[in-house]
């Protein structure tokens, strides 16, 4: 199966690893199983370290059950944008932990230039028609694939835009700092956003050749 051949592949990615740029003993994350649909391809900033070495984990979660931030995410995917779970098609703008300070696993600049060969060939391999960069870091890593000009979720959030041959539509993390009402973006907002991707997905659907109409 491509997916299962695609994911051994870039286990393998060592780049990284002697750059002092990963946690001690980070390995590559990904989704556990292959999405049922490729169509909308949703990127995150990074691992988190519960997925990272959690002996019951090892792989990219975002359920009902892993966190706050995974709740509202699955929510806005079932009920706003009404997708199936097993539709889901996730990465992260790294594909391993970073290294820790104070606490934290903020993504380096060159962790994330390291890491996009990786996402570009994520991207060409399952050609999704949407790409949803959340988050600041994801939307830097995807004007790294190719330039949007974009520099702010604030400016850039449910504004879609033709973008590497395909829809770019960014979105604010679901996390509760995200939904902060004083530099976030709130819940009714976040829901408007989603609904506003089903949209955009309708319409891609029903264009077949030529210029989608999008900028």
């Amino acid at each position: 199966m491509m997916w299962t051949s695609f994911i051994e592949i870039r286990r393998k990615c060592t780049l990284c690893s002697c750059d002092g740029l990963l946690n001690e003993g980070a390995f590559v994350v990904f989704q556990k199983n292959a999405p049922r649909s490729f169509d909308i391809l949703f990127i995150l900033e990074a691992p988190n370290r519960d997925d990272t070495y959690n002996p019951k984990k090892g792989y990219l979660t975002v359920d009902p059950n892993t966190d706050p931030s995974g709740k509202f995410f699955c929510d806005l995917f079932t009920n706003e944008l009404k997708f199936p779970l097993n539709d889901l098609f996730v990465t992260n703008s790294v594909l391993c932990l970073p290294a820790e300070k104070s606490g934290k696993f903020p993504v380096s600049a060159l962790q994330r230039k390291n890491c996009l060969l990786n996402l570009r060939l994520l991207i060409d391999t399952f050609n999704p028609m949407i790409v949803c960069p959340m988050g600041t870091k994801a939307l830097k890593a995807t004007d790294g694939i190719c330039n949007h000009g974009l520099r702010t979720m604030a400016t850039a959030v449910a504004n879609p835009l033709n973008w590497y041959d395909r829809v770019l539509f960014p979105l604010f993390h679901t996390s509760a700092q995200a939904r902060n009402p004083r530099n976030g973006r709130i819940e009714p907002q976040q829901r408007a956003d989603w609904r506003k991707l089903r949209a955009v997905w309708d319409q891609t659907q029903c264009t077949t050749s030529g210029d989608s109409g999008l900028r």
